[in-house]
């Protein structure tokens, strides 16, 4: 019984530091270093996400970038299935090619109309930006009564169907009313024809700057 007691006596006294108050001294301190070390880690990992998160927010090729996103979104958006909003036709020989869309719905633009319009650079289409792609592009705009935008047709493609389709989305989106002489009456309906001209050019002596023009046409 002497050697059992004492056996047990021993593996109490070898357990007894580990409830110690300087060994629960010693777990924390380690505990916070782990944890001070699993913070860092996710630090190293969401670092890159958060520089590449301000590189598309204050970057210009970023922005035309998400322009283009938008612009895709827009037109995705009208063609979905069961969607009534909007109508729009491609051309036979190549679909990529939008040749007009038509809102059917009410107008949904709550700005009140303009008589002038400047066309953000920000819509050019990053892809036409890269290949060099420019151009003009003629348009007939047909108003409601309220001088939004009812319908965007291509009257002279600029060739390029990205600058087709960034022009006719961008156009679908503003309530315009120019001055009476540039209207013209077609059954029953306003409408004019606007040339949009997609353009590089230098700005400040040594920039690249992308100009959209928008004019009326004859």
């Amino acid at each position: 019984m002497s050697v059992e007691n004492n056996g047990i006596a021993e593996l109490a006294a070898a357990a007894t530091p580990l409830t110690s108050g300087k060994a629960q001294a010693e777990l924390i301190y380690v505990g916070f270093w782990r944890r001070l070390a699993a913070y860092a880690l996710d630090f190293a990992i969401l670092l890159p996400y958060a520089l590449l998160a301000r590189q598309l927010i204050y970057t210009s090729r970023s922005a035309y970038l998400a322009n283009l996103i938008i612009g895709t979104a827009f037109v995705a958006a009208a063609a979905l299935p069961g969607e009534k909003s909007f109508v729009m036709t491609h051309r036979e020989a190549d679909s990529r090619f939008l040749t007009s869309i038509e809102r059917v719905g009410p107008c949904e633009v709550s700005s009140d109309p303009v008589s002038q319009l400047r066309v953000p650079s920000e819509i050019y289409p990053k892809e036409s930006v890269d290949r060099g792609e420019t151009g003009p592009v003629q348009i007939e705009l047909t108003f409601d009564s309220g001088w939004c935008v009812r319908k965007a047709t291509i009257v002279n493609s600029a060739g390029h169907w990205r600058l087709d389709q960034a022009s006719l989305s961008f156009l679908m989106t503003v309530r315009y009313k120019p001055d009476p002489e540039a209207i013209k009456i077609k059954d029953g309906e306003s409408t004019m024809v606007v040339k949009l001209e997609w353009r590089r050019g230098v700005c400040g002596g040594y920039k690249k700057c992308l100009y959209i023009d928008l004019t009326p046409s004859a």
